[in-house]
């Protein structure tokens, strides 16, 4: 596995469940063997949600849409009528981030709630704080050092750092967690912003085969010496029709002389995986 610069574990041990396959859409990068893993980058409009299918059937949600985003339709194509949820992620207290929390924790048991414990005071974020409460969800609190592991397989917490959890700016106390596992990795960044993606760079031996692009593609984040040190094979903006002008045109170039460039208002909800030493993507039907 890669190794970061910075190590302290916190460890969660939960239950296997089981994972969906789908049909080939499209093949065209190299990784290493073949591995269980699966990453939905769901497409929930002008917001963010992903999921992430562990080795050992886990689930974990980062993020999940604005209410009524569509996210539960997404959740579905995947999870049938299995309803639980090992962890849900809320990188930081943007609505497009978290408004679709509402509506997962009527309908799915979720074993454990994880954030950066930043207190918000806005009316919806209380309400998904009462919903937690009301299910009994256990809420934990992570920042950079921590980590989550699932066997073989790592959540590594990059930020926010201790400075970065204080910021008037919402963006920048987003969780970036960099998910590792014998075959690929991920990065997600939520919507940390250029001035986050500069400290990993110079704090960290920076690598990821996937980049959950961060604020949608705006144009206060993926800077390109960050990119230039990260080195995606693929980049995923999660994005839909807005009025902010996202994706920026000159993150867009950015992102292409780095990467493969997918969009979840073109491509729709995208499933990546590995199989056979192929780093493979999927449209999800």
């Amino acid at each position: 596995m890669h190794q970061l610069k910075k190590h302290k574990f916190f460890i969660l041990i939960l239950v296997a469940l089981f994972l969906l396959d789908g049909f080939l859409w499209i093949k065209i990068f190299t990784a290493s063997d073949k591995f269980g893993s699966e990453i939905y980058f769901f497409d929930v409009g002008q917001g963010d949600s992903a999921l992430v299918l562990t080795e050992t059937g886990n689930r974990v949600l980062i993020d999940g849409g604005r209410e009524g985003s569509g996210v539960l339709e997404e959740l579905n194509k995947v999870l049938g009528k299995d309803r639980y949820i090992d962890l849900v992620v809320m990188t930081h207290g943007d609505f497009d981030h978290y408004g679709g929390f509402l509506d997962i924790l009527d309908s799915y048991e979720v074993g454990a709630f994880v954030s950066s414990g930043r207190a918000e005071g806005k009316d919806s974020y209380h309400l998904v704080i009462d919903k937690l409460a009301q299910k009994d969800v256990k809420y934990i609190s992570l920042a950079e050092g921590d980590s989550i592991l699932f066997g073989r397989e790592i959540f590594s917490i990059l930020s926010p750092s201790s400075a970065e959890i204080l910021s008037e700016d919402l963006n920048d106390t987003s969780l970036v967690m960099l998910f590792e596992n014998d075959a690929f990795s991920v990065l997600f960044t939520g919507d940390a912003g250029a001035a986050t993606e500069q400290r990993l760079a110079r704090e960290y031996d920076l690598s990821a085969d996937v980049l959950k692009v961060g604020h949608h593609g705006s144009k206060t984040s993926s800077d390109l010496g960050f990119l230039q040190e990260l080195l995606p094979l693929a980049s995923v903006i999660s994005v839909g029709e807005n009025s902010y002008g996202h994706p920026n045109e000159e993150v867009m170039a950015n992102l292409l002389s780095v990467s493969q460039v997918f969009r979840t208002d073109e491509e729709g909800s995208i499933k990546v995986f590995s199989e056979e030493g192929n780093l493979l993507f999927e449209k999800l039907e």
